[in-house]
């Protein structure tokens, strides 16, 4: 990783064999794409504690922070580092709902993830997020 850039985190969230994705609504340039959820990880946060804090921000939804799947560089921003995540149940209502930088939010398999427009970083990491988490056709 290169020094002084940011490391921003994503959240592979799965139920029922499905992958949790999110339509952003901004900033500009990934508006209208999809994405793994997530975001910026803070000072003084770890990566697991930035995944809970951006997805109770951006769903209002409790996770349960799995293993670390993989990572892509984004160009003159960072590193995207995906997680493995699932609901906790026992915080917040469990039921993902649009609160930020959001417009749709989708459950899908793979053959839907395939006609989806991606974020870049999302679009790299999607089908080997799916391969090691068990989504497959």
């Amino acid at each position: 990783m290169v020094k002084d850039q940011s490391v921003i985190v994503a959240a592979a969230i799965t139920r029922h064999g499905r992958l949790l994705l999110a339509r952003r609504t901004r900033p500009p340039e990934v508006a209208g794409r999809w994405e793994m959820p997530g975001g910026r990880v803070e000072p003084g946060e770890s990566e697991a504690q930035a995944v809970q804090r951006e997805i109770w921000e951006e769903l209002g939804a409790g996770v349960l922070v799995g293993e670390f799947i993989a990572e892509h560089p984004l160009e003159g921003i960072g590193v995207l580092r995906v997680y493995a995540a699932t609901i906790d149940g026992d915080s917040g209502d469990g039921e993902p709902r649009l609160l930020d930088h959001h417009d749709q939010l989708r459950w899908v398999a793979p053959a839907t993830a395939n006609h989806l427009d991606m974020a870049p970083g999302d679009a790299g990491l999607l089908p080997l997020v799916m391969a090691r988490l068990g989504i497959v056709k």
